[in-house]
């Protein structure tokens, strides 16, 4: 599947040049990453920021295709059931928020995307109370599965700030990566965002 990715084509110009800075800085991002936990690039990795419209879906589709084109069989997961950024042309009934729901096999919730090694699981159906299903043993069943069956998986969060879903998806996590914008974000919220997270 072609995903409709929330970037613009100047940034898609820059991150498809190899040696543009944005391209260079996103690549020494995830060779950081390796040095993140004990055991190496984190498993399971959250991607969030503190409000909206910061990059965060951008960076969690650049890092995720990064892994993709470095070997790692990588999962993509849009775990905003508020706002999702990854929309296909599949049917509505495949995604998280519905597999948490009703509990089928991950693999029938899972897409294989038009970059090798890299698979989409698209947020699903918007549901009425999204903390709600994201703060069950069944959300955090699907991350562990997830786990086992990928190198790598990115889950693309909500902003932090004021949601209680960025936070929550944390502690499923191994290492959470806070996207802030330069010159935009305040600092107050942003270091809320991060006080909430490490909290978690």
């Amino acid at each position: 599947v072609d995903m409709r990715v929330p970037v613009t084509i100047r940034i898609a110009d820059a991150i498809a040049d190899r040696k543009s800075p944005i391209s260079e800085a996103y690549a020494s991002l995830v060779t950081t990453l390796q040095f993140t936990t004990s055991e190496g690039l984190p498993r399971a990795l959250l991607v969030t920021s503190t409000i909206a419209e910061e990059g965060k879906s951008t960076t969690s589709f650049v890092i995720a295709r990064m892994m993709a084109q470095n070997g790692l069989r990588t999962l993509l997961m849009d775990a905003d059931l508020r706002k999702p950024s990854f929309v296909v042309e599949e049917s509505v009934d495949t995604g998280l928020s519905q597999l948490v729901i009703d509990g089928s096999e991950l693999q029938r919730h899972v897409i294989k995307t038009s970059e090798e090694n890299l698979w989409l699981m698209p947020s699903g159906p918007m549901p009425p109370n999204p903390v709600q299903v994201l703060n069950s043993d069944r959300a955090r069943r699907v991350i562990r599965q997830a786990r086992e069956l990928f190198d790598c998986v990115i889950v693309d969060a909500p902003p932090s700030f004021g949601f209680a879903d960025g936070p929550l998806l944390a502690t499923m996590c191994d290492a959470v990566l806070l996207v802030v914008e330069s010159g935009r974000t305040r600092r107050r919220p942003a270091v809320e965002a991060i006080e909430r997270l490490r909290a978690s």
